[in-house]
């Protein structure tokens, strides 16, 4: 079973070019590091307690990329916010999306292209190998948000940072995307999550899109 960091970023690039995709391009790092924080949360590793992100659980999750996150947030001198920690984890020392590009490339989904520009090597694209994953992925989500079918609760909060991340829209064709995004808001509101995940997931996802919009924006002032 893929993680969740995984599999966002799995729909995150192009399958054929195996580069990020436009509408993820600025959110995708953040989406990246609050997947890795709701993955903790839904392996009850950490929650929100008053608007602060807290360890509840500090072994070992035998997954390398988890395990640093819960380093650096044991290490903090004290508690923060989740959009802090959003912010820090995308930080080179982390390197989310190269780490789970070399995982789902040992896992056969995706491979490397060693790109060449003029006889120079380009950092190396990362296009589709094996596409069932992310199928599979694709109709889960499109079954949950048009159809109503129950799911479990890694489909419902991997639909929320999809949302967050901005890529509804590489999920749903141009005429369900209104009735998606209604659905979607249902969705996250609705009792499908027990509540101390449900906290911490939102509070991710609401730190990832204020992330994005202030890099956004402080990018269109330069």
């Amino acid at each position: 079973m893929l993680t969740l960091p995984e599999q966002l970023l799995l729909l995150a690039l192009h399958d054929q070019k195996g580069t990020i995709l436009s509408s993820a391009s600025i959110s995708i790092e953040y989406g990246l590091a609050g997947a890795v924080l709701t993955e903790l949360a839904l392996r009850q590793r950490a929650e929100i307690r008053d608007k602060k992100l807290v360890l509840i659980d500090t072994s070992s999750t035998g997954d390398e990329v988890l395990d640093e996150a819960i380093t650096q947030i044991k290490s903090s001198a004290k508690l923060r916010k989740a959009d802090y920690w959003v912010n820090k984890l995308t930080g080179k020392k982390m390197k989310i999306k190269q780490a789970m590009l070399e995982r789902l490339v040992k896992k056969g989904i995706l491979k490397i292209d060693e790109h060449r520009i003029l006889w120079l090597f380009d950092s190396p694209h990362y296009p589709t190998r094996d596409f069932s994953e992310e199928k599979a992925i694709r109709e889960q989500l499109r079954r949950l948000v048009l159809r109503g079918d129950e799911a479990d609760t890694r489909t419902v909060v991997l639909m929320g940072l999809v949302n967050a991340c901005g890529l509804t829209g590489e999920i749903f064709t141009k005429p369900e995307r209104k009735e998606a995004k209604k659905r979607i808001k249902e969705i996250m509101q609705n009792d499908q999550i027990a509540k101390a995940v449900a906290e911490t997931v939102a509070g991710v996802q609401a730190s990832v899109v204020a992330v994005v919009f202030a890099g956004s924006a402080a990018g269109g002032a330069n």
